[in-house]
């Protein structure tokens, strides 16, 4: 569902959350990623940008990160001032950094990765 969108402030949201998946989606292109780590985008029609109405957090459905054969749901914090405010949320409802501020990944995310079956 699209939400009311409101300038400037949503279009550094916005730009945020881009910015933070094309450095992961860099990081894999370029084998800096953990390895089994993947992407895919569903549709070649542009980024669909979504926010969630509990947590205000943003996301893009159409473009789908893997590890292995689990899927990774990565989302931006709205707001944020970090440089790279990428997390991951788990199964439990727990939400782990992805991206230091310089851009790696972060070792909480590597950590969570570790626990993670790489082969379904």
């Amino acid at each position: 569902m699209p939400y009311i969108r409101v300038i400037p402030r949503d279009l550094f949201n916005e730009s945020k959350l881009l910015k933070c998946l094309g450095q992961v989606v860099l990081a894999i292109e370029t084998g800096k990623a953990p390895q089994g780590m993947g992407y895919e985008q569903l549709e070649d029609t542009g980024f669909e940008v979504v926010q969630t109405p509990s947590t205000g957090s943003l996301w893009c459905p159409n473009i789908v990160f893997t590890y292995g054969h689990e899927t990774l749901a990565l989302c931006t914090a709205y707001n944020s001032r970090d440089a790279y405010p990428l997390y991951v949320e788990t199964d439990t409802g727990e939400e782990l950094r992805v991206l230091n501020d310089d851009g790696t990944f972060a070792e909480t995310f590597l950590e969570f990765l570790k626990t993670l079956p790489i082969e379904g």
